[in-house]
C-alpha cells in the first residue's frame, strides 16, 4: 500500500510540473550550471603565448583561471540565465592591454522554454556577463605613451558617497541604493549609474587590491602636461598636423589653473605618428569642466615593475565585474536573470577570502572557499492564493468574467503566482512585483517594478466586445507626478500558450495603448506596422489626481471602437481602432514608478464565454 501512494505522489507532482506555462518554467528554474559547452572540467596545461602580444601565460595562470570558476559555480546558481561558456584570457577571448592580466568570463542568455523544455538555440550568447581575472583594469590603457618608462591609464571613478553624480534623495527616488553592500567597502568599488530611455541602469565593479595597495597613482594636471611635452619633444611626428598642433597648445594653455589638480578625463583620447607613439590629447583632459562629464576618470600611471610583476605568479589584485542591470544593486526583489546573478553574487562571495588568498596566504592554507551564504537551489516561486475574497469567488463563477483579480487571496511581499508574470527590461528577463497595502485604503496593491510589464496567462481569449476595469493607486513616494501607468492591448497572433510575453518597455507594434500620469496627463494611441498603419500617438487632460486616492479606469472595446474612462468619465473615444480581421489578444500593466499600485482587475465579456 506504501508504494502505491508513492507512485501516486510522483506522478501528481510530475503532472503539475508539465502544467507549468514556459514562462513559469524561465523565471522559477534554477537551471545551474550543466549547459555550459563543454562541461568545465579543471585541465592540464602547458605554457601558451598570448596571441595579441608576446607575454606567456605560465601554467599556473591558466589554472587560476580554473580557480576562480569554482570559486563562482560555489557562490551563485544561474537562475533565468544559461550558461553556455566559459572563456578564458589565455586563449584570446578576454583581453585587457598595459597589464599582464589572466582569469575567466561567462557568457550567457536569458532562459526560454518551449513546450516546456529548454531552448539552447535560441539567443545569442553575451560575453562577459560575469568577469573575473587577476590584474585587469577597470578603464583604459594609453598605448604609446610612456615617458620616462611609466605606464598612463585612466581609471573610473570609484564609489564614495562625495563623487557620486547625483544625491541620495534623487537617487533613493529611482531605486538606487548608494550603500550597495557593506562588505564590499575595504575594497576597490566602482559604480555607473545612468540612464537609457527612461530606465536607470546600473553597473558594478569591484577591484581587490593585495595588502589593500593600489599600485596605481594619481597624476597632477602639471606633470600630465609635462610627460605630453617630453613626448612630444622626442616624436615630434605626433603633431604632423599644424591645426592639432594648435588644438594641443590652447588646451595645455587652458589647465594652467588647473595644475595642482588630479587630471580628470572623461574618455581616453590619443594622439599618435603612426609608427607606436602617442600622446594623451590634453583636450580631453576636462578640469574645471567636469560638470559637462557622463563618465569621470582618473588619469593614473604604473611603474614598470608593477608591469613586469603583473607578468609573474604573484597577482597583484582581482578585478571583478557584474553585468549591467536595472534598478537598485541591494534589490532583494532581484529574482532572475542578470539581477539576480547581481544580488546572488554580492550576497554570496567570500570577498575576504580572496583577500587572505592574496595578502596573508597563510590565513587560508589549507582551508577550501566557501561562500558566505550557499546560493539557493530551488525557489517555491509558484503559490496559489490561500483563499480568495467573497467577490472573487462570486466573479469567477459569472459566464461573463474574463479576468477577475484582487490579490486578496496572496501574501504581501514579494509577489510570486500561477498565472501571473513580470517580464521586460528591453526583453528576456523576468522579475517579481511587490504586494504591498497602503495605510487608509483597502485592498492589496501590485507594485510593478520598473522597466517591466505585469500580465497574466491570457487562460480565457478576449472576444470582440468586452470591458477592462482596473484601479491605479499613485503612491506618496512617487518621485515624478509625470511618471505614467500603461495598458496595452495587443493583436499578437502567435500560439499563447507557448509566447505570451508583452512587454510594454517596448514601442507600441501591434495594438491599442493608454497611458496615465498623477499630473494629469493622458496619452493614447494605436499602432499596426503589420499592415502598415501608424498613427501618432494623441493627449489629453484632466485634473491632477491626489496621492493615494484610487483612480478608476475603465478601457472598453466594441468590436473596432475603443473607450477610456476615468472615474466614470470618458477621456477617449476611437471608433476605427482595429482593422477587419483583427481581435485583440494579449494586455498587460507598465508602470513607471514602483509607488504606483495596480489592484482589482476585471476583465468582463458583453457576451458569456465558455469555461
Amino acid at each position: 500500500m506504501k508504494k502505491f501512494f508513492i507512485i501516486i505522489a510522483i506522478f501528481t507532482t510530475s503532472i503539475a510540473h508539465s502544467q507549468r506555462s514556459d514562462i513559469e518554467l524561465a523565471r522559477d528554474s534554477v537551471l545551474g550550471w550543466k549547459y555550459l559547452t563543454p562541461p568545465f572540467k579543471a585541465q592540464t596545461y602547458k605554457p601558451v603565448k598570448d596571441r595579441y602580444s608576446d607575454d606567456t601565460y605560465t601554467v599556473w595562470q591558466q589554472q587560476i583561471g580554473d580557480t576562480l570558476a569554482q570559486w563562482v559555480m560555489k557562490s551563485y546558481l544561474p537562475r533565468g540565465l544559461v550558461m553556455r561558456g566559459l572563456g578564458k584570457n589565455y586563449s584570446g577571448q578576454i583581453i585587457a592591454a598595459g597589464t599582464h592580466s589572466y582569469g575567466i568570463g561567462l557568457g550567457a542568455f536569458s532562459a526560454r522554454f518551449v513546450d516546456g523544455a529548454i531552448n539552447l538555440h535560441c539567443c545569442e550568447i553575451a560575453w562577459g556577463t560575469l568577469s573575473m581575472y587577476f590584474n585587469g583594469f577597470p578603464g583604459n590603457y594609453a598605448s604609446g605613451f610612456n615617458p620616462e618608462g611609466l605606464y598612463f591609464f585612466i581609471e573610473k571613478e570609484r564609489f564614495n558617497n562625495e563623487n557620486f553624480n547625483e544625491s541620495d534623495a534623487t537617487l533613493k527616488g529611482e531605486g538606487i541604493d548608494k550603500r550597495i553592500q557593506p562588505d564590499l567597502y575595504p575594497y576597490r568599488t566602482y559604480v555607473h549609474h545612468y540612464h537609457n530611455d527612461g530606465k536607470q541602469i546600473t553597473e558594478l565593479q569591484i577591484v581587490i587590491p593585495k595588502n589593500g595597495e593600489w599600485p596605481f597613482k594619481p597624476v597632477l594636471v602639471k606633470d600630465a602636461v609635462k610627460y605630453i611635452d617630453e613626448q612630444l619633444a622626442k616624436y615630434p611626428g605626433i603633431l604632423k598636423d599644424q591645426y592639432v598642433a594648435a588644438d594641443v597648445k590652447d588646451a595645455e594653455e587652458r589647465l594652467k589653473p588647473y595644475y595642482n589638480q588630479q587630471a580628470i578625463s572623461g574618455g581616453l583620447s590619443l594622439l599618435d605618428d603612426d609608427n607606436g607613439h602617442a600622446i594623451i590629447n590634453p583636450r580631453s583632459i576636462m578640469n574645471g569642466e567636469e560638470e559637462h562629464l557622463l563618465d569621470k576618470y582618473t588619469l593614473v600611471s604604473a611603474t614598470q615593475q608593477v608591469i613586469d610583476q603583473s607578468k609573474t605568479d604573484k597577482p597583484l589584485w582581482l578585478y571583478i565585474t557584474l553585468p549591467e542591470i536595472t534598478g537598485c544593486l541591494s534589490d532583494s526583489t532581484m529574482k532572475n536573470g542578470n539581477q539576480y546573478l547581481t544580488y546572488s553574487f554580492l550576497r554570496n562571495f567570500n570577498f575576504d577570502y580572496v583577500y587572505n588568498w592574496l595578502s596573508n596566504p597563510d590565513k587560508v592554507r589549507g582551508i577550501a572557499y566557501t561562500p558566505l551564504h550557499e546560493p539557493k537551489k530551488s525557489f517555491n516561486n509558484i503559490a496559489a492564493p490561500a483563499n480568495v475574497s467573497a467577490t472573487t469567488a462570486a466573479k469567477r463563477k459569472d459566464p461573463y468574467t474574463i479576468l477577475y483579480e484582487d490579490f486578496e487571496g496572496y501574501p504581501t511581499g514579494t509577489f510570486s503566482a500561477t498565472g501571473w508574470h513580470t517580464y521586460g527590461h528591453d526583453g528576456n528577463e523576468y522579475k517579481n512585483a511587490t504586494l504591498k497595502t497602503i495605510d487608509g485604503k483597502p485592498g492589496k496593491w501590485i507594485s510593478i517594478p520598473g522597466a517591466f510589464t505585469f500580465f497574466p496567462d491570457f487562460p480565457k481569449l478576449l472576444p470582440s466586445s468586452f470591458t477592462v476595469n482596473y484601479d491605479v493607486i499613485f503612491g506618496k513616494d512617487i518621485s515624478n507626478k509625470r511618471s505614467s501607468f500603461v495598458f496595452r492591448l495587443e493583436t499578437y497572433e502567435d500560439d499563447l500558450k507557448k509566447h505570451n510575453e508583452i512587454d510594454l518597455s517596448d514601442v507600441n507594434r501591434d495594438g491599442f495603448e493608454f497611458a496615465i500620469a498623477q499630473s494629469g496627463e493622458i496619452e493614447y494611441g494605436k499602432n499596426f506596422q503589420e499592415i502598415s498603419y501608424v498613427k501618432p500617438n494623441e493627449r489629453g487632460g484632466i485634473p491632477e489626481l491626489k496621492n493615494d486616492e484610487v483612480t478608476h479606469i475603465t478601457v472598453s472595446v466594441k468590436g473596432a471602437a475603443v473607450a477610456v474612462s476615468v472615474n466614470g468619465k470618458q477621456v477617449m473615444q476611437d471608433n476605427s481602432v482595429l482593422s477587419a480581421g483583427y481581435t485583440f489578444k494579449r494586455y498587460g500593466w507598465y508602470s513607471g514608478d514602483a509607488s504606483i499600485g495596480l489592484s482589482n482587475i476585471y476583465i468582463k465579456s458583453d457576451t458569456p464565454i465558455s469555461k
